[in-house]
């Protein structure tokens, strides 16, 4: 429901809080007619929008606000009114929307329409979310300062317009320049959800406009945009200088827009001049000292031009125009250059510290020009000293100079001349360029245009920069107004609302700063010891200078660094798809009466409440039904229970299943903690682990008193479990404390990664990105599924897009293409169609093996040798150094992933506005593959040779082998298998005794402090060159990167066979012109006829089936019976097997719904009287809450006997006539949430009386064979039921009753058992306590939570791909293979001997740090030593950054430490002299633990 360009609305947002405390964001756009509802997951977070009329889509916004408080605004808590969206994350705990409350329309109307609005007030709101995800403090503080971000009077926007480029930009809005767009992240989360427009295009800086005119008249008007660049983040006074993303400090883009007002229907004369402002592009830095007069100035020693080439490439390719104006007009001078002229306005006098500057920026030009790739480019410095004039010359004298020297340079680079043209007016006489995009009407003809740049500069680019550009673009403004023939010989001006920023000099000053009064005029100015420059103005009015002064508040800002500022939050939450329209098939009893069925345990608006199920029950079964298909990730419990907490379940069983048919078992017998009243845990699910994969990997296979491996690098036997993107179906089981007692459940939540449904069948965004891809991956070959036996180092199984390139340069030296079969897929080996014999993949990896084990396998590998083979658990890496050393390379190898990932995104981000930046021959890990060895020849490294290596294992070295390097440690030669793969350059100079993970720089600054060196990834260092731990930490990188390609090609794997259940991919196995996709508006509108006024109820990803249906080979599948009607091939359709007399489709509906009838659509090979069914069509509510209401049984045969027009194929011609159908309607509407329908064929064939003939229609034409039921379509009418915002019935006395008794506190309680000692062993994660003689029975134990995270980022970068571009299905590593830690207990208990006794094995759940959690024994016990030992995927987790010890080497986060962690519990009172008690009876006091 878009509205004409420059809607007749202003937008409006409200942020709407219910009574229930969930949060609605009300978004009415300027640009459309309609109101969207967006709704924020109050678990996660997550961002929740469908599209659908009604439900979140509405006519208006007062519509919305009366549906979200049905009617009553006592239902709403808070309004939050604003003018717009600025961003939103989620982080953790919280929420966080950023919206513009304030605005001021600094240009109202720009040539063509469109407002530019300066964000004047603003405000984050904070929205708590009930996310259990633990975070550390040093996560929470960074979140609280994001949230604390000012960014009023210096951003801002335009809804319609592109103004990221120079106006009038050729873009739409919705494609702006990176350079310039500062919420690129904060509005990733409305992107995702296909809401692009509504959350705004956010730019720093300055924009204002004036009118200006004579005798009361308005003649022209001029508009100043000055955009700031995003890639060098940091405040004036810290960023100085280029950074490794090629931009220089401060840089900032002006434009002067002057144009002549005209009447509607007429052309509008414009003109635009563009200048650049900055700091000197070189690697260069300042410190203050504090006894010295000025800062002192320094240039780094290394490379101090690295990157400057880029910069003017930048420059080049947005200011290059020389072809634009060519045949425009016969007198246009021909432009063989771009001028980039740099205005240098810094001290060159002697004994200044600014001299080593101006010398260097010279020699930085001559660099550059020696370079020869620029030839089109003419760079010209004009050094001024600016504050030396002064004082020689004066001030009028110094202007006057200033712009004889600019004046030429000026005018060759000229300005850029048009018109707008109205939609009216004829664009066949416009002698220029033509621009027009949908964002506005009509078009704009440029005459001329501006050719090159004029850049001026001083140190900060601060108060000589203002007043020179200033003067500048006065003269400039002055040829502007003539070439319009515009009158400047009067002194009226027509102000424009302004943004005033210097209202108050009351603010505090930043260091080195100071305030002084002129005696004569009482004016108060500005002194900058650092620069020893002086000011008119506060430098930061009503604004803390500390605001912006810490750079991650502005990374965090702009998305940067997030992998160190916020480890641990997920790019994209998860969703919670047990809720709004999920609900149990079966009804959950209950001690009292209740109308819910259960289905409040599902419901946010019931956090609270505390659900009692009936006495003397073993077991609670809740057979959830999802609101959509997703991935099941997590299990959310909210722990509800009295005073008394053993009425909470102990145990619980989790199965998972696409129907109710299939549900396959994936956690057993989870233990559930004692916790308090209202606690969320979270129990991470993975799906099915198969039995063979258990014997391949031989995890779990230890016996009950062996020891669990600890994974300290990586998880050497992980299990892979099933990832399917279908499951609709969960079933939590939970199990009492004890028999006989009373059970209380809390909220349960089921949390998932869905597919962009949406987007599929609307073949729009992520969705049409996932097609592509899946079509793809149908028609060739995936060689990455390999099975169990391929060694990740040979390159025969990476053949992914995402493998790293190292992989890729084994495959092609070798010519290699045998590829191994995947699990569970039927992938052929392909074969070489050279004749020759060749060693196979595996053949080498026996000879390597032989020659590093020996034939008999007598020699012991060393760490290298086993992570090259990774094969056996008897060497299993993990077991062949020792904790020290082990300890320092995990961490180590963190490091180096952090620098990874920073030196990605700095390449990322520098290639915006430039060609792709070719890569290094030598990639990131530069991992030989086997048997390769040193080429010789030129080499002077030779670190592996020919004769190090047996003859049998010898790899012939070609490609990037031959190629010779030089070293930029030793200045050796080197051959490409004896140097270091490139990230070893990124710790060449890092501290390798210990890390320090906040030496981690700010974006794009990958530099040595002391310095100012840059980090150059193109340059070479040997592997002698490198420390030993390097090259270690580089081969377990690459592992775990290959570990990480794994899980993703599963995820994507799984993602594409999703789609083949629900399209069939058989069937779109066709070119790429989609022409013969049933995608237009013909299948909508015959949607609407086909519903008559009412909405279809069982639509796919919505709807689906609760039982698996019989399909034929050769059919569509049956979920396609339910996609919606205007997606996939006309002539495809369902079909039963052969022999099949009935089938039954339980259609489970999108919610609670009236239904009115039923729309059977005819297959397009149409009936015959032989295949003609039978319908018989039933309902409920739920499958055990009452007997299915049959609403009728209909004779197909009957029903069409008179319309010949449903027999035989159907033609695929272009007719707008409606598809064949059959409806079935019932005589009153039917409340119900599930719908069967059978089709059945009649037993006996009846006689042929009609003219069609007995047949089975199919592509190829009518054929005779046996019947078979078919239908293309199954589309059922009516009307949702909407979901009461209310709270629902009242409790019953006898339910407030039984609940008061619940709260109120049992007469016995958990009490400390003291000890002797403890003992810390294996890096603390063993813990053995000793007790003294005379301890009482052991009950159980206390077990405070971790305070730890789980890093987003374990590895470096696989691939160049967009730093939030995780995976096509948002899927995180950590959701596709989860890390669990179990604690097992064991004790030497009395009378059983003296070895240590297995008492229990816990697997723990994910709470917040600190939440104490209680687990009983299964039954008491008496010792006086007991062990804790922590097991399971330790590397998964990390400390906190901010409290990590720098100095130590523990291998596993110091987090995970058992000390002070763990205490002992008894119950002090018998009832049968054992020291047992009923559990039941258990609490904790307040004198208690």
């Amino acid at each position: 429901m878009e509205s004409p360009v420059g809607g007749s609305r202003s937008t409006s947002v409200v942020v709407v809080v219910v009574d229930t405390c969930e949060v609605y964001i009300v978004v009415s756009l300027s640009t459309r007619t309609d109101t969207q509802v967006i709704y924020v997951d109050p678990s996660t977070g997550a961002l929740r929008y469908r599209g659908k009329f009604g439900f979140d889509v509405f006519r208006s916004e007062n519509e919305a606000l009366d549906y979200l408080s049905n009617g009553s605004p006592s239902h709403c808590k808070s309004k939050t009114h604003a003018r717009a969206i600025l961003g939103y994350t989620a982080l953790g705990g919280y929420g966080f929307l950023l919206v513009a409350t304030n605005l001021a329309d600094s240009i109202p109307d720009l040539p063509g329409g469109g407002c530019v609005f300066t964000v004047i007030e603003s405000q984050w709101i904070k929205i708590p979310l009930h996310n259990p995800q633990p975070q550390g403090r040093g996560e929470i503080k960074n979140v609280q300062e994001l949230a604390e971000v000012d960014i009023d009077r210096m951003h801002f926007f335009c809804e319609t317009r592109d103004i990221t480029r120079p106006f009038p930009s050729r873009m739409p809005v919705l494609s702006p320049d990176n350079e310039f767009v500062w919420n690129g992240w904060l509005s990733l989360p409305f992107i995702n959800i296909g809401l692009m427009q509504h959350c705004v295009i956010l730019l720093q800086g300055f924009v204002e406009s004036r009118s200006f005119g004579s005798l009361g008249q308005v003649e022209g008007i001029v508009a100043l945009t000055a955009r700031r660049s995003r890639l060098h983040p940091g405040t004036r006074y810290l960023a100085r200088g280029i950074n490794s993303c090629f931009s220089a400090g401060n840089e900032v883009e002006c434009e002067q827009i002057v144009w002549v007002p005209k009447k509607p229907g007429e052309s509008v004369p414009f003109n635009t001049y563009i200048w650049r402002r900055g700091s000197i592009p070189m690697w260069w830095g300042a410190e203050l000292k504090m006894t010295a007069a000025e800062a002192e100035i320094y240039v780094s020693d290394w490379h101090p031009y690295k990157g400057s080439l880029q910069y003017y490439q930048r420059l080049f390719k947005r200011y290059d125009a020389r072809n634009l104006d060519v045949g425009i007009g016969e007198n246009q001078n021909e432009k063989p250059f771009v001028p980039i002229v740099c205005v240098n306005l810094l001290r060159n006098g002697e004994g200044k510290s600014e001299r080593i500057l101006v010398h260097h920026f010279e020699e930085s030009l001559n660099h550059i020009k020696s370079t020869g790739k620029l030839p089109y480019t003419r760079i010209h410095l004009v050094n001024y000293d600016w504050h030396a004039r002064i004082r020689l010359q004066g001030e009028q004298q110094t202007i006057e100079e200033l712009w004889k020297l600019l004046k030429a340079p000026t005018m060759a680079i000229s300005i850029s001349e048009g018109d707008y043209l109205a939609p009216q007016m004829q664009l066949k006489e416009c002698r220029g360029e033509i621009i027009h995009n949908d964002d506005f009407e009509g078009a704009f003809c440029l005459r001329s245009h501006q050719n090159g740049v004029l850049r001026f500069n001083c140190a900060d680019s601060l108060d000589r920069t203002n007043a020179a550009s200033y003067f500048g673009a006065v003269q400039v403004f002055v040829e502007q107004c003539q070439r319009l023939q515009l009158s400047l010989d009067n002194d009226l001006a027509h102000e424009h609302q302004s943004v005033d920023n210097n209202d108050s000099d009351t603010a505090p000053l930043p260091p080195g700063w100071e305030k002084q009064s002129d005696a004569s005029t009482g004016k108060n100015y500005y002194i900058d010891h650092n620069t020893e420059t002086t000011i008119s103005n506060h430098p930061c009015p009503d604004k803390p200078w500390k605001k912006f002064d810490m750079t991650f508040e502005l990374e965090m800002f702009l998305g940067i660094r997030l992998f160190k500022h916020l480890p641990s939050v997920p790019i994209q939450p998860l969703h919670v798809f047990s809720r709004p329209s999920g609900f149990f098939l079966k009804t959950v009893r209950s001690m009292f009466e209740t109308s819910s069925g259960g289905d409040s345990l599902l419901s946010f608006k019931k956090k609270d409440q505390i659900w009692v199920c009936p006495e003397a029950t073993d077991v609670v079964e809740l057979f959830i039904y999802l609101g959509e298909p997703c991935h099941v990730c997590q299990l959310l419990l909210t722990v509800s229970h009295g005073a008394d907490d053993s009425t909470y379940p102990s145990t619980v069983d989790v199965r998972t299943g696409r129907n109710l048919d299939g549900l396959k078992l994936v956690v057993e017998g989870a233990i559930i903690p004692r916790c308090g009243n209202g606690t969320n845990l979270l129990i991470p699910l993975s799906g099915l682990i198969s039995a063979d994969d258990m014997t391949v990997t031989e995890a779990g296979a230890h016996l009950p008193d062996q020891v669990r491996s600890l994974s300290l690098l990586y998880d050497f036997e992980e299990l892979e479990g099933d990832l399917d993107f279908l499951t609709r179906i969960v079933a939590v089981t939970f199990y009492p404390a004890a028999s006989g007692t009373p059970m209380t459940l809390g909220e349960v939540e089921i949390l998932g990664v869905s597919l962009p449904w949406n987007g599929v069948f609307a073949n729009e965004g992520r969705g049409a990105r996932l097609i592509e891809l899946a079509t793809k991956y149908q028609k060739e070959t995936n060689p990455y599924f390999s099975g169990s036996d391929t060694n990740l180092f040979t390159s025969i199984s990476l053949s992914h897009d995402a493998v790293p390139a190292s992989a890729k340069q084994g495959s092609a030296d070798k010519g290699v293409t045998e590829n191994a079969d995947s699990k569970g897929g039927d992938h052929k080996s392909s074969t070489s169609q050279d004749s020759r014999p060749q060693e196979n993949g595996s053949q080498k990896y026996l000879n390597r093996l032989i020659s590093l084990a020996g034939p008999q396998m007598e020699r012991s590998l060393n760490f290298l040798e086993a992570m090259e083979l990774d094969i056996e658990p008897n060497v299993n890496p993990n077991f062949l150094i020792d904790g020290s050393y082990m300890g320092r390379l995990s961490k180590v190898a963190s490091t180096l992933a952090l620098l990874g990932q920073t030196a990605l995104e700095d390449k990322m981000n520098g290639a915006i506005g430039l060609e792709k930046i070719e890569d290094n021959v030598i990639d990131f890990w530069n991992i030989s593959s086997i048997g390769e060895s040193c080429s010789g020849g030129m080499c002077e490294v030779c670190v592996n040779t020919k004769e190090t290596l047996s003859a049998s294992s010898m790899g012939s070295c070609k490609d990037g082998s031959d190629s010779v390097f030089k070293c930029s440690e030793c200045h050796k030669k080197a051959c490409r298998v004896c140097c270091a793969g490139r990230g070893a350059l990124l710790l060449q100079n890092y501290p390798l005794d210990g890390t320090n993970y906040n030496a981690l720089s700010s974006q794009g600054t990958q530099v040595d402090r002391t310095t100012n060196r840059s980090v150059t990834l193109d340059s070479v260092v040997c592997k002698k060159c490198c420390h030993e731990i390097i090259l270690d930490a580089l081969v377990l990188d690459y592992v775990r990167v290959l570990i990480s390609l794994r899980r993703r090609a599963r995820a994507d794997s799984a993602a594409y066979k999703a789609l083949d259940e629900v399209m069939g991919f058989s069937f779109l196995d066709v070119p790429s012109d989609r022409s013969h996709l049933d995608g237009n508006h013909q299948a909508f509108n015959s949607l609407k006829q086909l519903l008559s006024g009412e909405e279809s109820l069982a639509e796919f990803p919505f709807a689906s089936f609760l039982h698996p249906v019989e399909t034929a080979t050769d059919s569509a599948p049956f979920l396609s019976l339910l996609t919606p009607l205007d997606y996939g091939l006309w002539n495809s359709y369902w079909k039963a097997p052969p022999n099949t007399t009935s089938v039954d489709f339980v259609i489970v509906l999108g919610t609670l719904s009236d239904v009115k009838g039923v729309v059977l659509l005819v297959s397009p090979c149409g009936y015959s009287e032989a295949d003609t069914p039978m319908v018989q069509i039933m309902a409920s509510k739920k499958l055990d809450r009452e007997e299915k209401s049959c609403l009728g049984k209909w004779d197909v045969q009957a029903l069409i006997s008179s319309s010949p027009e449903f027999y035989g194929p159907e033609k695929s011609g272009g007719d707008d006539k409606l598809p064949r159908h059959i409806k079935f309607t019932f005589t009153n509407p039917v409340r119900c949430r599930i719908v069967q329908i059978t089709l059945s064929l009649r037993l006996e064939r009846p006689g042929s009386s009609s003219p069609q003939e007995t047949q089975c229609a199919s592509f190829g034409g009518a054929m005779q064979c046996d019947p078979r039921l078919h239908a293309k379509h199954i589309v059922i009418a009516g009307s949702p039921v909407r979901e009461e915002m209310g709270n629902g019935s009242s409790e019953s006395t006898d339910q407030i009753n039984y609940i008061n008794r619940l709260n109120q506190a049992p007469q016995l309680s958990r009490f400390k058992v003291p000890i002797e000692s403890e003992r810390l062993m294996d890096h603390d994660l063993v813990l053995e306590q000793y007790l003294p003689p005379s301890s009482p029975f052991l009950a159980g134990f206390l077990l405070e939570a971790f305070n730890t995270i789980k890093p987003r980022i374990t590895h470096s970068p696989s691939s160049d791909a967009d730093i939030w571009d995780t995976s096509i299905t948002f899927l995180e590593d950590r959701h596709i293979s989860p890390a669990v830690l179990y604690i097992k207990v064991s004790a030497i208990q009395d009378g059983k001997g003296s070895n240590m006794v297995t008492i229990a094995e816990y697997r723990l759940p994910e709470t917040k740090p600190g939440t104490p959690m209680y687990f009983d024994f299964p039954e008491q016990i008496q010792t006086r030593r007991i062990c804790f030992r922590l097991v399971g995927d330790v590397s998964a987790f990390a400390d906190d950054p901010m409290e990590q010890d720098v100095s130590g080497f523990r291998a596993p986060p110091a987090g995970l430490s058992l000390s002070n962690k763990i205490k002992l519990y008894h119950c002090p009172y018998s009832h049968d002299g054992t020291g047992s008690v009923p559990w039941w009876r258990w609490w904790w006091a307040s004198t208690a633990l």
